[in-house]
């Protein structure tokens, strides 16, 4: 771990050159982005990835039909959800290869030319190493080899950035380096560097040094301009990793103009990102929050809404607290975990949490939370099982009451609870991301399978464990009811 003083705003500001601010930055990347006739697949680990974009359709399933109706969106770009950090490397290496050979059949079915974006946690929990290289494996195979990954984690709305290759993540008034909060301490995806050549070095175990990885610097980015950035991508080859530090959505865009330069120039770049610069590279200029009225299009949906909580990071628990003070004719139940856990009681707690919701949610919202305590396991695979089972759980309760109850929306709050409940107790094989509740955080799917007839259109909020402030879940309740 490398010992960081905490930093503020005012001294990011002062260690830098002033951000170069292009004047139609998106506008010009839109452009040169459509011009390109490039699409860019975003495989995303899990689904809080699309928390800067809007309008940009998602599939859960990669089947030939999902993925031409992908193909024929207008967006020139799509999600993949392949959920790939509730996996353990064995079956999130099956995945990903099953999604890589189905990408490509379509696309060139389609006579499509695309490029990967790994989306992945801003925090830098996730398979690195693992998703890298086989993506980097399986181009070189088709004989179309990426010269270069950017690596860009930051997510700027949430507070992570990264500066003199550091990424921080603000807490209160502070940016703290990234390996000494609690997220490197993930019982599944720990790490020691906040340094991202050193974490590069460490999640590849040396098959990429410290020395090998290049940066592009805020210097580079704010004197240099697109031209300079680009140049510094021109020698790149054999899949080379460029880290990205950012601090603005003016250096993302600096970084995005600089990679459609190069690909025009023959380079192809492979992405590895945080949420934020996927915004950039498509030129979405952004747009407000949603409104009650803009998620529900005036066509307000039967019965109540329901939240599911399978998160357990701190932050999320503080949102919890708050919601048990703000929000009224609200029904609040746990669900134990130590019960889930146990095949004896297991079955026992879900029906006990079913039959509880039933009973309320005709006359109000309901709210299913997990136990806070948090349970590890003995090593990472042991934690994604009880992860696993603990969402599977929650899977379970949410498709019964699916089918006993009319609900109205469906907050799922954990990047894993999410991706379960819409998956599999939703089963949304597509959906379109309409936008967020807040300014680049939470996003709003709106459900266009059909697989459950009565819940197409249903809007599904995406809420990452580790986002917002203590009172976000509380506001984004009363959004969805119209009383924001």
């Amino acid at each position: 771990m490398i010992n960081t003083n905490p930093i503020t705003e005012l001294n990011l500001k002062a260690q830098s050159p002033k951000p170069l601010v292009i004047e139609g930055a998106r506008r010009e990347i839109s452009s040169r982005f459509r011009e390109s006739g490039k699409w860019l697949v975003i495989l995303d680990d899990d689904p809080t990835g699309s928390q800067s974009i809007q309008n940009v359709p998602v599939i859960t399933s990669w089947t030939e039909e999902n993925l031409a109706w992908a193909f024929s969106q207008p967006s020139q770009a799509f999600f993949v959800l392949t959920n790939s950090r509730a996996m353990n490397p064995q079956r999130a290496a099956a995945v990903l290869a099953e999604v890589i050979e189905s990408v490509e059949s379509a696309a060139r079915a389609l006579n499509v030319d695309y490029s990967f974006v790994m989306r992945t946690d801003s925090t830098l929990r996730g398979h690195f190493e693992l998703e890298t290289s086989l993506l980097l494996e399986s181009a070189k195979n088709l004989k179309l080899p990426y010269d270069l990954v950017i690596f860009v984690p930051a997510y700027l709305e949430a507070g992570r950035i990264t500066s003199g290759d550091i990424h921080f993540v603000r807490t209160d008034e502070v940016y703290i380096p990234v390996a000494e909060t609690d997220y490197a301490k993930d019982p599944a995806f720990g790490f020691e560097s906040s340094n991202l050549k050193r974490y590069v070095e460490e999640q590849t175990k040396n098959r990429f040094s410290g020395q090998e990885v290049k940066s592009v610097s805020l210097e580079d980015i704010r004197l240099g301009g697109p031209e300079s950035v680009a140049a510094k991508f021109t020698g790149a080859e054999n899949g080379q990793i460029f880290i990205i530090n950012a601090v603005t959505e003016a250096d993302l865009d600096v970084v995005a103009l600089a990679a459609l330069e190069s690909e025009k120039r023959g380079k192809r770049i492979l992405y590895r990102t945080g949420p934020t610069f996927v915004a950039s590279r498509l030129g979405l200029a952004g747009r407000p929050p949603l409104s009650h009225q803009e998620i529900f299009a005036g066509k307000p949906r039967s019965g109540h809404g329901l939240i599911i909580v399978g998160s357990h990071v701190e932050i999320t628990t503080k949102q919890l607290a708050q919601v048990r003070k703000q929000t009224k004719n609200l029904k609040f139940i746990e669900a134990n975990v130590a019960r889930l856990l146990d095949d004896k009681t297991q079955a026992i707690e879900v029906e006990r949490c079913v039959t509880l919701a039933a009973q309320h949610i005709t006359k109000s919202e309901v709210l299913i939370a997990t136990s806070r305590q948090l349970v590890s396991g003995r090593n990472s695979d042991e934690s994604l099982n009880i992860a696993g089972t603990i969402s599977g759980s929650l899977v379970r309760i949410a498709a019964k009451i699916f089918e006993l109850s009319e609900v109205s929306w469906l907050i799922a709050k954990g990047g894993i609870t999410s991706s379960d409940l819409i998956t599999e107790a939703v089963q949304a094989k597509r959906a379109m991301v309409a936008g967020q509740l807040f300014p680049g955080l939470v996003s709003v799917w709106l459900n266009q399978s059909d697989s459950r007839s009565k819940l197409v259109g249903l809007p599904l909020v995406v809420f990452a464990g580790n986002v917002g402030n203590e009172d976000s879940l509380a506001s984004a309740i009363e959004i969805l009811r119209g009383e924001s």
